[in-house]
């Protein structure tokens, strides 16, 4: 006998388990983003893709923990193909400095901590006509 699907003490149907742990859930919601889940990570921390799945049905790609930046909270091999695809003559134009990259780094995460996530997007991270 059981109530709304859940079996009582003395059912006969046994109980089926279920993985409650952190990483079914980010297994979980990485096959809804992405359309699948990465395989084990290797030594280097990099996961790979499955294999005969879509890589990103919804628009959402996995990134590899080693693209990571901790100081900066940020995927810098996906922030600098969006740069390059979206803004290549203005990004070229910084490539004289030796620490160019750090530069831009430092720039958005004093704009993300100023204007928040919403306002980076809209009024970009520098100044007047200035996109970066």
């Amino acid at each position: 006998m059981s109530f709304s699907g859940i079996p009582l003490r003395n059912s006969k149907k046994k109980l089926m388990s279920s993985n409650a742990t952190e990483s079914a859930l980010e297994a979980c919601i990485e096959r809804y983003l992405t359309g699948g889940v990465s395989g084990e990570a290797d030594s280097k921390g990099v996961s790979q893709p499955p294999s005969g799945e879509s890589y990103a049905s919804k628009g959402y790609f996995r990134g590899k923990a080693t693209d990571f930046n901790a100081e900066f909270a940020i995927d810098e091999a996906k922030f600098w193909q969006f740069l390059e695809s979206t803004q290549a003559t203005e990004l070229a134009k910084l490539h004289y400095k030796p620490d160019w990259e750090r530069q831009i780094l430092e720039r958005l995460h004093r704009k993300l901590k100023k204007d928040g996530i919403l306002g980076c997007p809209e009024e970009g991270t520098g100044g007047g006509q200035r996109p970066l």
